[in-house]
């Protein structure tokens, strides 16, 4: 049996529609602090809506693209980051064809091993799966085994160190400086990492049903940004709002987080309204319910009306549509905030995108990513291709 809906209401169209103006035209309330668009990376509001026509197969290996790879999007040229199944790091550049991409090794397998090596006896092997670009030297990758976050040169290939994060086998849950901040990185749930344009970095901590905050600097301090430590999809005030495995993150044109979460009592996409930073407690801030009823399955409907599907991997769009991807049933979803309809932008409806056994290979792992020139292409895990979803 589904434990209950501790949400409350349903959020109503006026509540969807209230939450999409004020992303759209960036007019926060006095309790939220925008968090600045991503400077050098795609995830962020990038490119205009999208009229879908087909998906077409750009990149196929199953020996590098894995259930846990993810894609991260450069905002300076058309190349997109991967982290791969085998450990590595690689660059695929698509800025001399949308469909053919030129692809470099940014970090070579057996890295992170050596890594992990100099600090656990015998270490599992390294497992990536959450990208993101932090600056123009440097990438942020999440790092399962060691339940951490790395840094990873674009300068200088092969060089990698732990950046946020304890190192430990076994994962924890404590806010603190960032080398003995504690995170919880499951083996088989991807994590995304966001760099934001002022200083942070926002980390998906699915282990602990947390969303967190890293305030870069000298002294790096990690914080909980929304979540208890349980399993608790329940809208509210930033430090009494719950999550439920939250594993996707994006930045929204108006400043806010968004999340997609995709335990038994979630099966959501949420938004977080940051505030302004507190020295007397937690910061103000609320979580809020963009899309999702908690019911899994892939529906049409308006804002809290419609039903998602384990939804993962958001990127929203500068004109104000969200995708991301069902991956219970591998259906592309969209979100148009200017109305809160949510849909399957690649068939008619989401009963024939059902029917038609989804967008991709079915049920599985997926990533998006938002080119700079706002293509967007989808990771499939499972099959171990990435697409382009061509006009």
């Amino acid at each position: 049996m589904r434990p209950p809906d501790l949400r409350g209401a349903i959020p109503t169209l006026l509540t969807v529609l209230l939450v999409a103006s004020a992303c759209r035209e960036g007019q926060p309330q006095s309790s939220f602090a925008p968090i600045a668009a991503p400077a050098f990376g795609t995830d962020g509001c990038n490119g205009s809506n999208l009229v879908f026509g087909s998906v077409q197969e750009v990149y196929s290996d199953p020996s590098v693209i894995g259930p846990m790879s993810q894609l991260a999007g450069s905002a300076t040229d058309e190349v997109l980051y991967l982290t791969g199944a085998d450990g590595t790091v690689r660059a695929l550049d698509f800025g001399a064809s949308a469909t053919i991409p030129v692809e470099s090794t940014v970090l070579a397998a057996g890295a992170v091993d050596a890594l992990l090596g100099a600090v656990f006896s015998a270490p599992s092997p390294a497992l990536l799966s959450g990208i993101s670009v932090l600056d123009p030297s440097n990438l942020v990758v999440v790092e399962h085994t060691s339940n951490t976050v790395l840094i990873v040169s674009l300068v200088n290939p092969g060089q990698v160190a732990f950046y946020v994060g304890f190192p430990d086998e076994t994962p924890g849950f404590t806010d603190s400086v960032a080398g003995a901040a504690r995170f919880s990185f499951p083996p088989t749930v991807p994590a995304q990492i966001v760099a934001s344009g002022d200083g942070r970095l926002f980390i998906a901590d699915p282990g602990n049903h947390a969303v967190r905050e890293v305030t870069l600097g000298q002294s790096s301090v990690v914080s909980t940004l929304a979540g208890v430590g349980i399993p608790l999809s329940l809208d509210g005030p930033s430090f009494q709002a719950g999550f439920d495995q939250p594993t996707g993150l994006a930045i929204s044109c108006g400043g806010e987080l968004l999340v997609t979460e995709n335990g038994p009592t979630g099966e959501k996409l949420r938004s977080i309204a940051p505030g302004p930073p507190s020295f007397f407690g937690p910061p103000a801030g609320r979580v809020t319910t963009l899309a999702g009823d908690g019911q899994d399955q892939s529906s049409d409907g308006i804002g809290g009306a419609a039903s998602l599907a384990g939804p993962v991997a958001p990127v929203m769009t500068s004109g104000g549509d969200i995708y991301f991807v069902d991956g219970d049933t591998g259906i592309l979803r969209r979100q148009a905030l200017a109305t809160g309809v949510v849909d399957c932008p690649l068939f008619v409806d989401c009963d024939a995108a059902n029917l038609a056994s989804g967008s991709f290979s079915g049920p599985g792992a997926y990533s998006l990513a938002l080119s700079a020139s706002g293509a967007l292409y989808v990771l499939d895990g499972t099959a171990g291709k990435i697409y382009l979803v061509t006009p």
